[in-house]
């Protein structure tokens, strides 16, 4: 009866710290500030509860993605509402506040500033602070430090003295300088804040806002874009059958690429991000419609795979890059058949050209996903790799389930059960790598460990004579031996059977 009563009242207090942790408030007030010379800076005052701690302790970001030493965009350090309280650098990614007895919340300010300063909108400079005289550009995750001890977050965001006839945009919300976010993770900072000289449009999916923010000048008008937003998130929620998603963001900016690129090249790069509710577009002044919609179906892919089909823990950054990007890409070039911007002719000329024929063709395709790793933002000859590797093997996956269920069964099953593992439970595939392979196994009919390993992880191409293909699709091989997939024309239904 005693261990009974320990057990109860063990449940009782875990459930009042969880409602105490939870009621944690955290509080941003963010002020632009332009400094003598013209420059744009953001002064923020963040206010927490010290939770009794004698030291609180801060981590300033480092890399994300291509930005790197973004620690170098913090100055001015200052604790402004704690007598006593001593605020310590212990060195470029480390703040702590020392905070005095019974001290139980304090208020940390810092400057926020673009480094390098300068117009450049690069890749190098895309995930850190862009701060311009007529817009601002910045990482959730750059511009909201957390205190460390916090677990969940009751957060309030409060801009003050935007310029006139800014308009302000994020992950959140939209048109409002005042926000309310609470979260049991830290997935709200995972986003883009814009304000400025922005344009913003709204619309709806299923009954959701979905607002888009753009600025600068294009080959073609906003609403032509903004139409091709939409047709893309409509057709993507109605897949993964998930329509509830009560907002969401995007955002698009110019884009300037390094010197080293030839000038019209530069102009019609573009890339992007896939974030919390969001994406986030960068695009050079040429670039045309057919790759904006290649981007927009990938990057609102990254929703679902990457997002509620959480691949790896936050400190692994990319260890699955082949599923994360290159599943990716196999859905984002299918949605686009789905929703109507290219044709089955289209998209068997893109699979074979640009995802089959290159990766046989590549002499960097056969590195492992280790060595791909190690060199993805540093060597661009290998950045694509994981992407043509992955979207290869979730092809081949998706032929072999189909033939082995009679086609009741394809790849789009087996995500849906790895969304069920991972979404809102904290597990990741990374660290639960089992789950993936025992579950494939079983659409399969087999053991799929070591194919995985030897395809996925250490990068040898699936042999042509290896493909299981459902009778709708035929094979062949172009010169070089890299097989080559269509659609049987002899199959009414061809097209029907490979959507569903």
């Amino acid at each position: 009866m005693n261990i009974l009563l320990v057990r109860i009242l063990l449940v009782i207090f875990g459930a009042l710290a969880s409602g105490r942790n939870f009621a944690q408030s955290l509080h941003y007030n963010v002020t632009p500030q332009f400094l003598p010379g013209g420059e744009l800076t953001l002064q923020v005052e963040l206010r927490c509860f010290t939770g009794n701690l004698d030291t609180v302790w801060f981590r300033l970001p480092d890399k994300i993605n291509w930005s790197a030493g973004l620690w170098r965009c913090y100055s001015d350090w200052e604790v402004i509402d704690a007598a006593g309280a001593r605020l310590l650098r212990l060195d470029s990614l480390r703040i702590a506040v020392v905070c005095t007895p019974g001290q139980s919340f304090l208020t940390l300010r810092y400057r926020l500033r673009q480094f390098p300063p300068g117009e450049q909108v690069t890749r190098a400079l895309s995930l850190s602070p862009i701060l311009q005289s007529t817009y601002l550009h910045v990482p959730g995750a750059c511009l909201f430090l957390l205190p460390r001890h916090y677990q969940a977050f009751e957060v309030d965001v409060e801009w003050r003295n935007l310029p006139a006839g800014w308009q302000i945009q994020s992950n959140l919300a939209s048109g409002t300088p005042v926000q309310r976010i609470v979260s049991r993770t830290a997935d709200w900072r995972d986003g883009i804040w814009v304000a400025g000289d922005f344009r913003i449009l709204r619309g709806e999916v299923f009954g959701r806002p979905v607002f888009f923010a753009i600025r600068g000048t294009w080959a073609f008008d906003d609403a032509s874009l903004f139409d091709a937003v939409l047709r893309t998130i409509e057709t993507q929620r109605d897949q993964w059958n998930d329509r509830d998603i009560p907002y969401f963001s995007v955002t698009m900016i110019p884009s300037v690429h390094a010197a080293a690129i030839a000038a019209d090249d530069r102009e019609r790069e573009i890339f992007g991000y896939g974030k919390h509710q969001s994406f986030a577009v960068y695009a050079g002044r040429l670039c045309t419609m057919a790759r904006l919609l290649r981007l927009f179906n990938h990057e609102m892919m990254h929703y679902w795979i990457g997002g509620k089909i959480r691949d790896c823990p936050p400190d692994r950054g990319d260890a699955l890059n082949w599923f994360a990007e290159g599943f990716t890409d196999y859905y984002a070039l299918r949605n686009r058949w789905k929703a109507g911007f290219i044709t089955g002719a289209d998209f068997f000329l893109e699979w074979n050209d640009r995802f089959v024929s290159a990766h046989y063709a590549d002499s960097l395709a056969g590195l492992s996903e280790a060595e791909l790793r190690a060199r993805r933002y540093t060597d661009d000859r290998v950045f694509k790799v994981p992407y043509r590797r992955g979207a290869i093997l979730a092809f081949y996956l998706d032929c072999a389930i189909r033939v082995r269920s009679g086609n009741d069964h394809t790849l789009h099953d087996f995500m849906l059960d790895l969304m069920t593992y991972t979404h809102g439970t904290g597990r990741n595939l990374y660290e639960q790598f089992s789950f993936f392979t025992e579950t494939l196994s079983r659409y399969l009919g087999e053991d799929c460990t070591g194919f995985i390993r030897l395809h996925a992880t250490e990068g040898v191409r699936i042999p042509a004579s290896a493909f299981r293909l459902p009778d709708f699709l035929l094979q062949e091989t172009d010169t070089a031996g890299a097989p080559q997939f269509f659609l049987n024309p002899a199959d009414l239904l061809a097209k029907a059977k490979f959507l569903k």
